[in-house]
């Protein structure tokens, strides 16, 4: 048994362990490489689903804006509409108290007191005119704050004017409308 060699046999069984090396080496390689591209494709579809996902939300997103865009804009027409609505109302509230209010100013104004203007802005009056003296002034302003049509009364200047030899005061007196009438008329209304 001494006469046999056995360098031959290692050779090819080194050659052969090389080719199975080489070939576990390749094998694994190319299976890194498959998980590695099973991967890469896991992680493109994850971020394609998550891209998809995104764009629906943008669509949605610009959808819920238009209908909020929407709702603001009804919201102000109806603001505007209601606000229409509340002049309207006051309108018919005034149209009846304005009656009432001139028909009261011309029941309590005394003799000797002469109106030249009357101003009205939403619920004040600002009566301007002559009267023959501080006293006739006086009494209107008190018979005035009698009314019930009107709040309190307030002297904002008083003139003395000397015309034709006889002096005359110019007045200008600033009264507001009575609330409690305004809400008893757009009771009576209803």
């Amino acid at each position: 048994m001494s006469n046999i060699n056995l360098l031959p046999w290692r050779e090819v069984q080194r050659v052969k362990n090389n080719k199975n090396m080489l070939m576990a080496s390749v094998v694994f390689w190319l299976a890194c490489g498959l998980a590695g591209y099973l991967a890469l494709q896991n992680m493109n579809d994850k971020v394609r689903y998550q891209d998809e996902r995104n764009l629906y939300l943008k669509i949605e997103i610009s959808k819920l804006k238009e209908q909020i865009a929407d709702v603001n804009r009804l919201q102000e027409e109806k603001q505007k509409l209601i606000d229409r609505i509340d002049v309207i109302q006051n309108l018919q509230r005034d149209r009846v108290n304005i009656v009432h209010v001139f028909d009261d100013i011309v029941r309590k104004l005394p003799a000797g007191v002469t109106l030249d203007r009357i101003n009205k802005k939403a619920r004040v009056i600002q009566l301007k005119g002559r009267a023959q003296s501080n006293s006739r002034v006086s009494e209107l302003m008190n018979q005035v704050d009698t009314s019930k049509y009107f709040g309190r009364s307030n002297l904002n200047v008083v003139a003395l004017k000397n015309t034709s030899g006889t002096d005359i005061r110019e007045f200008d007196v600033v009264l507001t409308e009575a609330l409690e009438e305004r809400e008893s008329a757009v009771e009576g209304q209803k």
